[in-house]
């Protein structure tokens, strides 16, 4: 019995490599490429995954480890690759696509402070202008980057949310939070894919800069504690970054809208919601000695750490 169940799992096994080495990425060797760079470039850890690409690639290589030009080599699969830890997706067309796919070589890992986390960034648009929207994608690609760089996972997901400020329409409340429904499905299905891991949503409300800096407020569901203090970590970094005197509860502030509430309840992970340029009790920013994308990350990396101290 026990034989013909190790018979069974080899067969499975042998199955799953072949079905794996089916959906294989290739890549063209370029002059001057060896198999580190060419991993570089692919967004793949060249130590790593060595090995693994000499054994894909054993009858196509010259001598130990030359590559030939104009010839295409099999990458090993790197579930850990930039290509496979950046993944966005448009709610609307619920379609995935790498958020980095090109110029992979340009990002390095920094540190695995946040290996085992998963971040969900959420862009909305609100029907903005193209150079908006554009500065929106710009942005948040930007932390995005900043993130998985320190071994985040990341999920981007851009939706027109043209109601989560102003429900003044009729039946507009209602309309909209049907409308979530399939963010909130997506959203979930990936939070328990990665149960166990450490995860978080942050929402991005209209990203816009100014000549005199930024201003920011965050909001959270009052009854998240974990909403709450990664709302704190934000504030925490932008007061120290802060133009003039900072009230003690000036710049967040529990969300009461229905549709952010109806997010909070809904979703696994919990919510947190910022909003750049949006209130006149936010929090002015300088931006000068660092990016917003670098503030934000050092806000979630300071909530991260916070974790050693919670019971």
């Amino acid at each position: 019995m026990k034989i013909k169940y190790l018979f069974l799992f080899i067969i499975l096994g042998s199955c799953t490599a072949l079905f794996s080495q089916g959906t294989l990425d290739t890549i063209v060797a370029q002059k001057g490429d060896g198999i580190f760079s060419i991993l570089r470039k692919s967004g793949i850890h060249p130590v790593k995954y060595y090995v693994d690409f000499l054994d894909l690639n054993k009858d196509a290589i010259k001598g130990a480890s030359e590559l030939l030009v104009g010839r295409k080599y099999i990458l090993p699969y790197a579930p850990d690759s930039f290509k496979n830890m950046g993944t966005y997706i448009q709610i609307d067309d619920a379609e995935e696509a790498p958020v980095f796919d090109v110029d992979l070589v340009k990002m390095k890992q920094r540190d695995s402070t946040l290996k085992n986390t998963v971040y969900y960034l959420i862009q909305t648009d609100n029907k903005a202008e193209d150079n908006q929207v554009q500065t929106l994608n710009d942005f948040t690609a930007k932390l995005s980057k900043d993130l998985m760089e320190r071994g985040a996972r990341v999920y981007v997901l851009q939706k027109s949310i043209t109601t989560l400020d102003n429900n003044n329409e009729e039946g507009g409340a209602e309309n909209a939070i049907a409308d979530l429904g399939e963010l909130t499905s997506i959203v979930n299905k990936k939070y328990l894919k990665h149960n166990g891991s450490y995860q978080r949503l942050l929402m991005i409300k209209d990203v816009r800069k100014d000549k005199k800096g930024i201003t920011i407020t965050m909001h959270h569901y009052d009854k998240s504690a974990d909403g709450l203090r990664l709302a704190e970590s934000f504030r925490d970094i932008f007061t120290k970054n802060a133009i003039g005197r900072i009230k003690i509860d000036q710049g967040i502030s529990p969300f009461t809208d229905e549709l952010s509430v109806y997010l909070a309840k809904n979703l696994l992970p919990s919510v947190t919601i910022m909003d750049i340029n949006g209130e006149q009790d936010g929090i002015s920013v300088r931006s000068e000695k660092f990016s917003l994308s670098e503030l934000i990350t050092k806000g979630i990396l300071q909530d991260h750490a916070n974790l050693n101290f919670i019971d």
